[in-house]
C-alpha cells in the first residue's frame, strides 16, 4: 500500500495546476479526451482548512494537500526520509524555470555537502517555502517530479493526467506545524 504524504498549494499554484493540465498526457488507452480536470476540494472540520489530493514521484504516491489560499509557492516536505522518488530532478540556478519561479530576492543552492537529496542538491535554484499559518519560512530547493491529477468524461471517471516535471519547492518538516494534524508537507 503506497504511503500518503501532504502539501500545501497556494492559489496561484493551484491555478497553475489547472492550467499545465492542458499540456499534461492523459493515460489512457481509449482515444476520447477526458472532459475535465478534477481535483476536489473538501473541508477539513476540525482546523477549518481546505484539502485536496493528487498523486506525486515515482512510484506514485497519494498526496493529500492544504489548499494554502495565502502562499506562494506549492511545496512539499524534503527531510530525509520524508520525500522519496526516483524521478525528481534539480532546477539549475541558470534555467529558465528557475527565473521565472524566482519572487524576490534570486538565491541558488551551491554549499549541500550532505548526499544528494531533494533537499540537499547543489547548482539549484532556491525558493522560499512558507506557511501561512504560522508565518514561518525557511530557504528550500527547486525541484520537478511526476505529478497526476484526476480526470473525467462527464459523469464518468477518467484516467490520471499527469505532468512529467511538474515544479515545487522542498521545504522542511517544522513548516508543518499548525496546520492539518496528520500533515507531512505544506
Amino acid at each position: 500500500m503506497a504511503r500518503s504524504s501532504n502539501l500545501v498549494v497556494s492559489t496561484a499554484t493551484a491555478l497553475l495546476l489547472l492550467l499545465s493540465t492542458y499540456s499534461c498526457r492523459a493515460a489512457t488507452s481509449s482515444s476520447k479526451n477526458p472532459t475535465a480536470v478534477v481535483l476536489p476540494v473538501r473541508k477539513d472540520g476540525a482546523t477549518l482548512q481546505y484539502l485536496t489530493g493528487f498523486r506525486q514521484r515515482t512510484p506514485q504516491t497519494p498526496v493529500t494537500a492544504v489548499l494554502d489560499l495565502g502562499g506562494a509557492t506549492l511545496w512539499v516536505d524534503c527531510d530525509p526520509g520524508s520525500y522519496a522518488s526516483s524521478s525528481y530532478a534539480h532546477v539549475p540556478c541558470a534555467s529558465k524555470p528557475c527565473r521565472l519561479a524566482r519572487t524576490g530576492t534570486a538565491a541558488c543552492a551551491t554549499s549541500c555537502v550532505g548526499a544528494p537529496s531533494p533537499g540537499c542538491l547543489n547548482d539549484t535554484c532556491s525558493g522560499f517555502p512558507e506557511n501561512t499559518v504560522t508565518r514561518v519560512a525557511t530557504g528550500g530547493n527547486l525541484i520537478t517530479d511526476v505529478l497526476s491529477v484526476p480526470t473525467t468524461f462527464r459523469p464518468m471517471p477518467g484516467p490520471l493526467a499527469t505532468a512529467p516535471a511538474f515544479l515545487f519547492a522542498c521545504g522542511a518538516k517544522f513548516l508543518t506545524e499548525g496546520v492539518f494534524s496528520t500533515m507531512h508537507c505544506i
